[in-house]
C-alpha cells in the first residue's frame, strides 16, 4: 500500500472492505489502511475535464469492518488525499494538495497539502488538529485544533 500501512490485513478485513466499498459513493480512491474496527478509503476525487486534470474537494470514507456499515464520509482540508499513518491510537490522512505534471513528466505541487487527525466513532467522523502543509516546501503555518 502507498501509505506505509502493514499490507496483512486479515481475510475478514478484507472481505469486509469488498462489501462495504460496493455500498459506499467513492471517487477516485487512492489509499485504504485498516484502524481498529474501522477500514478508511482515501478519494482523491479528480477527473480528466478536456483532458487536463482536475480536483474536486476530496474526502475520507470510513466503514466498520465488523458489522460491514458505512459509517461515514468526511471531507479533508485540503485537496488529493493520498495516505494514512496509522498509530496504535490514532489515524491520520495526509493530503498532497492539487498536483500537475510538468513538462518533464514530474508530479508538482500548485496548492497547499495537510495532514489531519481522523476522530472516528460508531456513529461518525470528523477531522481535528490540522496542519497545513504550504506547497512550496514550507510549513504553511495554520494549525487547528488543541495544541
Amino acid at each position: 500500500m502507498p501509505c506505509g500501512c502493514s499490507t496483512s490485513l486479515s481475510q475478514d478485513a478484507i472481505t469486509a472492505q469488498q462489501v462495504v466499498v460496493a455500498d459506499a459513493s467513492l471517487a477516485t480512491p487512492e489509499a485504504v489502511a485498516l484502524f481498529k474496527d474501522y477500514v478508511l478509503v482515501a478519494n482523491t476525487n479528480y477527473h480528466f475535464p478536456d483532458g487536463k486534470i482536475a480536483w474536486k474537494t476530496g474526502y475520507v470514507s470510513v466503514f466498520s469492518a465488523s458489522t460491514k456499515r458505512h459509517i461515514g464520509d468526511v471531507n479533508v482540508n485540503a485537496k488529493n488525499p493520498i495516505e494514512f499513518l496509522i498509530a496504535a491510537d490514532a489515524a491520520y490522512v495526509l493530503a498532497a494538495g492539487e498536483t500537475v505534471i510538468d513538462a518533464n513528466g514530474v508530479a508538482r505541487p500548485i496548492s497547499d497539502g495537510s495532514i489531519s487527525k481522523l476522530v472516528i466513532s460508531e456513529n461518525s467522523v470528523a477531522l481535528t488538529d490540522t496542519i497545513a502543509l504550504a506547497h512550496d516546501g514550507t510549513n504553511a503555518g495554520s494549525h487547528t485544533g488543541p495544541h
